[in-house]
């Protein structure tokens, strides 16, 4: 593509998001780095629309980098809990603590220095630059991705396209207006040049030029490099122990591991002898009408399958040592609000539905 032919294809994207009636969103009512910072982070693989409800929520609560820091871990995840990909509440967490410790509370306007920051890459430091401060860096999300792939194309090893697609974005973004040029791109991607569906090539500024639009050769986004295997999530079966006492769940903190580090789950065991040891260690065998094995239930994340086998006793009678146990390993949560903790989306479900099925009992 000559100078010529990618003013025209910038200038066309350009226009298309120009003269396409835009979705008020609320990080672009206010374009600060830091407003722009937190909703790139959340966008990352998650949808606009599940977003937004987050976002008001959290930039509420946390105005500035300051009021992170000021806060701790555990209400940072609580203002994310639901969102999912907790490691990027942890990462806003870090890097708001690098803001103030290193740059007295300003967000830095360097490319080099963002992209040092935790969960902030080539991509994402592009974004935040050029949507906040209008600086001409490119933005190479998976929406943009895929509408270059097929307007030029591209087949082959996927690190070899990265290179060309980076010199593609390069050069593209210097032709116009950066910030309007990237809000278009990642827009067509995610509106039009569609992943999976079939995309409303109709509708698309480009698809006159369309290598594969013309060849008829739009597919599925998994079919693209010739390298990508197919992915099949792993299933991983987990036993969670619901205790119950006056309408409070007993709840441990995740001290490891990559997915819920952090966060507040049901104790959970990887057998079902493992579920029993822990129940006689404490004395938690109870009469079988007050342990009841609940409907399993199927989470999945990014790499894995996780099948829940939930299993829910009600304690009625004291038990001192369990009750030591909570004082060291857990806390009583009464889903009141006042305790903000981060507690995964398919935990939080499991007490919602009992704390429902017990009220509509009451009503009876």
């Amino acid at each position: 593509m000559n100078d010529k032919n990618e003013k025209i294809f910038s200038r066309r994207v350009v226009q298309w998001y120009l003269s396409t009636k835009r979705r008020s969103l609320p990080w672009t009512q206010n374009r600060s780095i830091y407003n722009v910072w937190i909703s790139e982070i959340m966008l990352q693989q998650t949808r606009v629309s599940t977003v937004i409800p987050y976002y008001n929520r959290f930039v509420k609560r946390f105005p500035n980098v300051q009021s992170i820091v000021d806060s701790n871990m555990d209400e940072i995840l609580y203002y994310w809990s639901g969102l999912g990909y907790y490691a990027r509440a942890r990462n806003i967490y870090e890097t708001a603590r690098r803001v103030v410790k290193d740059f007295k509370g300003v967000f830095p306007l360097d490319f080099q220095t963002i992209s040092s920051f935790p969960g902030i890459g080539r991509s994402t430091a592009g974004a935040i630059l050029s949507i906040s401060e209008n600086l001409s860096f490119p933005v190479l999300d998976g929406n943009v991705r895929r509408v270059l792939i097929r307007f030029f194309g591209l087949k082959g090893i996927k690190s070899q396209i990265e290179k060309e697609l980076w010199s593609i974005v390069d050069r593209l973004v210097l032709k116009v207006d950066s910030r309007i040029f990237n809000q278009g791109m990642m827009d067509l991607g995610s509106e039009i040049c569609l992943p999976l569906k079939s995309p409303i090539c109709q509708d698309c500024p480009l698809e006159k030029d369309c290598f594969s639009r013309n060849m008829k050769l739009i597919k599925p986004e998994s079919s693209i490099f010739h390298d990508r295997k197919n992915r099949y999530l792993k299933e991983k079966e987990v036993q969670l122990l619901i205790l119950i006492k006056k309408d409070r769940f007993f709840l441990k903190k995740v001290l490891k591991g990559r997915i819920w580090r952090g966060l507040y789950i049901f104790p959970e065991f990887y057998s079902t002898d493992q579920l029993r040891l822990f129940l006689k260690k404490f004395d938690l065998i109870y009469p079988k009408d007050q342990i009841i094995k609940m409907k399993p239930i199927l989470h999945s994340f990014s790499h894995i399958k996780l099948k829940i086998f939930p299993t829910k006793i009600t304690i009625r009678k004291r038990n001192d040592q369990f009750s030591e146990h909570i004082k060291k390993h857990g806390i009583w949560y009464d889903m009141s609000g006042k305790q903000k903790i981060g507690i995964p989306k398919p935990i939080y479900s499991l007490m919602k539905e009992i704390i429902n099925f017990s009220n509509s009992k009451k009503s009876f």
